[in-house]
């Protein structure tokens, strides 16, 4: 195998490897962002709930 020939084909390699870790990291990055975000929702959601049962509890109270 002519040596240039083999020196590009592993430089194109090496580059679509960069490039699919990179798409990997980025698609983990959107995941977590995604997952944080319904967290957060979720989060407060239990809030708003837990508030309502407050004052419905402290109505029936007074």
């Amino acid at each position: 195998m002519d040596p240039q020939l083999a020196l590009e084909t592993v430089r194109a390699d090496y580059e679509r490897r960069l490039e699919d870790a990179a798409r990997e990291r980025e698609a983990r990055s959107a995941q977590r962002a995604r997952r944080a975000a319904r967290r957060r929702v979720a989060s407060g959601d239990h809030v708003e709930r837990t508030t309502y049962l407050v004052i419905l509890g402290n109505t029936r109270i007074a």
